[in-house]
């Protein structure tokens, strides 16, 4: 410290020797100095603190990974399962990853298929619905935690014509969600029309197209998981079908089992 103030001496000297000043102001300045020593001092010594913090519990969390991994009880693979957070698919139960066109794909089993909501005998119902679906799961990665996401494709009796509903997990209040997808109080859509519908107990919205191919879409939001119901094809016409069967199909779905 003793150092420090000497130099301030020094550099005070040096400004006298070259500046016309009070002494007054010259203590002013001394004063200054002292206290910009004084503040950096106080935050070395608190960084030295701050990393000798971080040092000891860098060491404590290597120890804990390490106990870890000899008890056995931390999965840092990566692999294995996928039920992060709140999902229910499992590698090697509900999917299996294989490689497609030389990508890694996950790919539903029986009971992966038999886990999601989608009705895979919609078409003793809906007569407007040719077969079974396919049911496709994507993982993706937000984070440290996995997230899923699931697509059913129903074929029409229409060719070229399917139903898509496509799955988007959310953590948004319902009312925020229906705000948004519903008509501006002051500024509605010109393009389209939209209403509220209830499906199976859940808020949904239903949009139609001011155009030629008339395009709807349907989406019921629960309270995790968005669904967007709609048809689509090779041509734009293709776009255009009856309401009431996405509506049907969307009865239909076994939300129960999000």
């Amino acid at each position: 410290m003793n150092k420090e103030v000497s130099y301030c001496d020094q550099l005070l000297q040096k400004a006298d020797d070259q500046v016309e000043w009070s002494p007054y102001r010259a203590q002013m300045v001394r004063r200054k100095l002292m206290k910009n020593i004084q503040k950096t001092n106080a935050m070395l010594r608190l960084q030295r603190i701050f990393t000798l913090s971080i040092s000891s519990v860098l060491a404590a969390l290597f120890l804990f990974v390490m106990a870890g991994q000899m008890s056995g009880k931390l999965n840092l693979t990566g692999t294995g399962d996928f039920s992060s957070g709140n999902s229910k698919f499992i590698e090697g139960v509900h999917f299996q990853m294989e490689t497609i066109n030389g990508q890694k794909t996950a790919v539903l089993t029986n009971e992966g298929i038999n886990n999601t909501v989608y009705p895979t005998d919609a078409n003793e119902t809906i007569k407007t619905i040719a077969g079974e679906p396919e049911i496709h799961l994507s993982i993706s990665k937000q984070g440290k935690e996995e997230v899923f996401e699931t697509q059913a494709i129903y074929a029409t009796t229409t060719p070229g014509q399917h139903i898509y509903i496509n799955t988007q997990k959310h953590d948004e209040p319902i009312n925020t969600r229906m705000e948004m997808l519903l008509p501006h109080t002051k500024y509605p859509s010109l393009s389209h029309t939209a209403y509220e519908v209830e499906i199976s107990g859940h808020r949904g919205v239903l949009q139609e197209e001011k155009t030629e191919s008339g395009k709807t879409d349907l989406y019921v939001v629960t309270e995790n998981f968005i669904y967007h119901i709609y048809a689509a094809g090779m041509n734009k016409k293709d776009s255009s079908i009856d309401p009431h069967e996405l509506i049907k199909l969307a009865n239909l779905l076994q939300y129960e089992k999000e």
